[in-house]
Formats: structure tokens, C-alpha cells, sequence
């Protein structure tokens, strides 16, 4: 049991003691009132107080004894618990009045020996030791079990703490590994609640890379096919979705006007898609629809529950910031209307996951994400050739 034991100095090698509870009622009390006297040992009082009508303790019709008849009794009943408390508060006082009385104010800990003491100044210093002597999982599993909410709160802070530091790393791997594909695919398939990011819809991951059907029969394994660098499921519909991840340096607009003239901010301005961008909205799509056409012997036969009533697609692709704005007009016009299909930008992705994670609660995200990007609604589940759809 570890106790503390406040003392303030009132004269040279003499300190005084916050009064002792030894019993109490709704009326009344039994204190004692001690001081410590260094090198001699404690003295002090039992007083008898009783409360008044303002809550305040007094002590009242109190007897001096040095005053009293000699054949005055006076008698403050103890019960047993009354008096343990009585000898261990004593023992404290007795514990500190050993090390001796310092002037002015001290907060002193009375434990045994071989205990733990833990405080203010060092808690952190405890619990890098327990760390170090390989006790993390005895402390945490002492913490879950006798501060859950304490426990709870300190995992979710080590969560948040973690992904903010993954978002810094993905804001600086994008200029340092702006042109790897494989870079990509191999973060992303770390960090998946990146990705759920880039869906306006709850998703959870069911794998990275895979293989969706339209393979051959050509060799002992087929030939071809279309594979999906990730596969996801909508947390509502329960239909798939597929992500495919292209480079942060993604060409998304070509350089030279199809109509307008070229740096004239005219409203005619037009710019057409590069082929990188048509090339990767194909391809998203056509792994939709072959995820559609081959589903009851792929993605249905490997993931029971999940169904193709209103499949998606996201493709991550190029930095909207490199734009400029009559690019920004004609590709937010193109990605409106396509249909099932979501195409969101490395920084637009960084944006967003800033905001989710209040990355910088003073520094506005930039770039924002058009409302132009936002996915076009699915209507009613359609009941014709699913093929055709898509």
C-alpha cells in the first residue's frame, strides 16, 4: 500500500500534518493531530470535533486537561478499525520523521520496501523500464483489466499517432517515389485505410492484388486475364469494388488545348484527357466488367456474401495541383460523368486523409476536392444483361 504524507515546516526541526481521520458520522468526528519533531519522534492529539450547520468542522466544549479536576474523565471510544488507523497513520509519520524534517512544504510516499513507487515525475521513466525489461504485455494486460477506458483511450491515441505518421510519409514519398507504380501498390497494400479514403462509401479491404477472370484456355494455366490491384467491399451493398493505382506523376490532361485558345481563361477552353488517364479509366473498367461477366466462378466462388448488384471502381492517378485551371475545369467535367466509376488524385487523397485525421487543425488542406469528383449515384439495381452495363 503506498501512502503520501504532506509536512510543512512550522519552526526548526518541527512540521506539522494534514489532521487524521480516524472515525466520522454525518455530525461528528475523532482527528488526530500531529507534529513531527526531528530526532525526537510524533506528537499530537485526538480531538473530538463536531460539524456545524455551514459543513465546517469546530471543536466544541473542548477540555484541558491541565485545568480539569483530577477526577474528570473524559473517554473517546475506538473500535478496532478506528485503531489501525490510528497505528499505521503513526507509522507513516514515524517512516518520514526518520529521514528527518526539511524547511517548508514536502509531499513525501510511505510504501514498503519492495514496491513500486509511481509518480508525476516518474511515471514515464516506470514505464519505459517495464518496457525495457520485456514486461510491455504484463503492463498492458494489467492495464486493459483495471482501466479499460484508460486502455482504450491509449490505443486509439497510438492509432491516430500512427497514421499521421504514415501521412507524412505519403506526402513526402510522393515526390520522392512520384514515378513508381510498384512503390505505390506496395504502400497502399500496407496502409489499406488509405484507400478507403478515396470512397465517398464505407469499404473494407479483401485483398490486394487480384485476379477478377478472362484467362484462356490456352497452356496448362491460361492465358491473359484481368487482375485488380485491389479488391474492396462495400460495407452497405455488400458489392465489390476495385481499386487500380497508378504514380502520383501520372500525366492527367493533355498539354495542348482541343478547343479554345490556349492560356486565354476563356470558357471555350477545352483540354482533352491523356492517354495515361483514358488509358487507366479503361482499364478500371474492364476489370469491372470482367469482374461482373466471370463472377460466379471468381470473386462469388472466393468471397461467399459478396454480390455485383452495384460494383465500383476508383482509379488513383496524378496530382490535381499540377493542373492548371482550365485543366482542372475539363477533367473535373470528364470524371463527372463517368458512371460507377470514381477518379481521385495522390493529393486530393492526401487532402482528404489530413481532414479525416485533423492532421493541422490551423492549416486549410490544399488542394480541395472538387465537388466535380464526387461519385454520380447508382440507380436502381438493374436487371438486365450485366455484361452490357458495363
Amino acid at each position: 500500500m503506498v501512502d503520501r504524507v504532506e509536512t510543512q515546516s512550522v519552526a526548526r526541526g518541527v512540521a506539522e500534518v494534514a489532521p487524521v481521520v480516524i472515525a466520522e458520522t454525518a455530525t461528528t468526528r475523532t482527528i488526530f493531530e500531529a507534529k513531527i519533531i526531528d530526532g525526537h519522534g510524533v506528537d499530537g492529539a485526538l480531538k473530538r470535533q463536531k460539524r456545524d450547520e455551514n459543513g465546517n468542522w469546530l471543536d466544541l466544549n473542548g477540555v484541558n486537561f491541565r485545568n480539569a479536576d483530577p477526577d474528570t474523565v473524559v473517554s473517546i471510544p475506538l473500535k478496532t478499525a478506528d485503531v489501525r488507523k490510528l497505528y499505521d497513520s503513526l507509522s507513516k509519520l514515524y517512516a518520514v520523521q526518520n529521514k528527518g524534517i526539511l524547511p517548508g512544504s514536502h509531499d513525501y510516499v510511505v510504501a514498503k520496501k519492495d514496491e513500486i513507487i509511481v509518480t508525476n515525475e516518474n511515471l514515464a521513466q516506470i514505464i519505459q523500464e517495464l518496457i525495457d525489461e520485456n514486461h510491455s504485455q504484463e503492463f498492458w494486460d494489467t492495464l486493459v483489466e483495471n482501466q479499460s477506458d484508460l486502455a482504450m483511450r491509449l490505443a486509439e491515441s497510438q492509432i491516430q499517432r500512427n497514421r499521421m505518421l504514415v501521412i507524412e510519409q505519403f506526402e513526402q514519398d510522393m515526390q520522392s517515389q512520384g514515378d513508381s507504380e510498384k512503390y505505390w501498390q506496395d504502400f497502399f497494400d500496407r496502409h489499406p485505410w488509405i484507400l478507403q479514403s478515396a470512397f465517398a462509401f464505407t469499404v473494407f479491404q479483401l485483398r490486394g492484388e487480384t485476379y477478377v477472370g478472362g484467362k484462356n484456355c490456352s497452356g496448362r494455366n491460361g492465358q491473359g486475364g484481368v487482375a485488380t490491384d485491389f479488391l474492396f467491399q462495400d460495407e452497405s451493398t455488400k458489392s465489390f469494388a476495385v481499386v487500380d493505382i497508378k504514380t502520383p506523376n501520372t500525366e492527367l490532361m493533355a498539354s495542348h488545348v482541343y478547343r479554345g485558345k490556349d492560356g486565354s481563361s476563356g470558357s471555350n477552353v477545352v483540354y482533352p484527357v491523356s492517354g495515361h488517364l483514358s488509358g487507366g479509366v479503361i482499364q478500371v473498367r474492364t476489370q469491372v466488367a470482367e469482374a461482373i461477366r466471370s463472377f460466379d466462378a471468381q470473386l462469388g466462388y472466393s468471397f461467399p456474401g459478396l454480390n455485383r448488384v452495384h460494383p465500383h471502381g476508383v482509379l488513383v492517378a496524378g496530382n490535381y495541383v499540377n493542373l492548371n485551371e482550365e485543366q482542372k475545369r475539363s477533367f473535373n467535367h470528364f470524371r463527372r460523368g463517368l458512371f460507377g466509376l470514381t477518379v481521385i488524385t495522390f493529393d486530393e487523397l492526401l487532402s482528404r486523409l489530413k481532414q479525416l485525421y485533423a492532421f493541422d487543425e490551423h492549416e486549410k488542406p490544399e488542394p480541395q476536392l472538387s465537388d466535380a469528383s464526387e461519385d454520380t449515384p447508382w440507380p436502381e439495381p438493374y436487371e438486365g444483361n450485366w455484361e452490357d452495363r458495363w
